[in-house]
């Protein structure tokens, strides 16, 4: 069933649910970091071009953000072809205004 399938991830901070998200709730996948993201770990990861924001629905209907950080351009753009390919979300502009979009064609529906 598409509407449950999951992103998770390990974390030794969180809960297993709250390491996850269903890909349906995606909203937005930003190119580029958040502002608070960046400002928190500008030190420890001064590559923001590598990295991607997911806008995510909650139950609370709210939303909230969960950040991708990649090492490499390689695995930036398998990260954006992907998460836009399960989730049928196209990339927007990053916090800082940047546009990028993947350097893989979208596949045809």
């Amino acid at each position: 069933n598409p509407e449950q399938t999951k992103l998770s991830w390990d974390t030794d901070k969180k809960s297993a649910e709250t390491a996850s998200i269903l890909l349906s709730s995606v909203r937005e996948i930003r190119v580029g970091t958040r502002r608070a993201m960046a400002e928190k770990f500008r030190i420890l990861f001064p590559l923001g071009h590598l990295a991607l924001s997911l806008v995510v629905a909650t139950d609370s209907k709210g939303t909230k953000g969960v950040d991708v950080l990649c090492k490499n351009e390689e695995e930036f753009e398998l990260w954006l072809s992907a998460l836009q390919h399960l989730t049928g979300v196209e990339p927007t502009a990053s916090a800082d205004g940047r546009r990028r979009e993947a350097s893989v064609a979208s596949p045809s529906p």
